[in-house]
């Protein structure tokens, strides 16, 4: 079964994934410790196929693009719409710009991370790619 993208694509693939594993009985705070605890990455990677491309897109960032992520997954403010590695990551959707004001009538666009869960992905990312190059 194929299901849309956001959150109405998200929702259906958790309550598919659900039944399949034939946890449909089990009330909310079990579940989301089965889920959470037990079974997340293999609903990501099993059901939520845009979690699967977004990590495929970020495994081929080249050097210059990772550096400029992991300063993002850092909280750096200072990253700009001018650097010439974020049009991919904006492309992507990783990324956003947000307007910040700089002084008294001052503002500049920086760019932040569209959303915690894409941080969290951003942050899966990052482990594995810093374990390849490890090996």
């Amino acid at each position: 079964m194929k299901f849309s993208g956001g959150a109405p694509g998200v929702f259906g693939s958790l309550i598919r994934f659900t039944l399949d594993e034939e946890k449909w009985t089990l009330e909310l705070e079990q579940w989301e410790v089965w889920f959470f605890e037990l079974r997340y990455y293999t609903y990501l990677h099993a059901y939520n196929h845009t979690y699967a491309r977004i990590q495929q897109d970020l495994h081929q960032l080249n050097d210059e693009e990772w550096w400029l992520l992991k300063r993002l997954l850092g909280n750096d403010e200072d990253v700009t719409v001018m650097d010439k590695a974020a049009p991919r990551l904006l492309r992507m959707g990783v990324v956003t710009e947000r307007p910040v004001e700089t002084g008294q009538y001052g503002w500049k666009t920086i760019l932040a991370i569209v959303s915690p869960m894409m941080k969290r992905v951003c942050l899966d990312a990052r482990f594995q790619h810093e374990k390849s190059i490890k090996l």
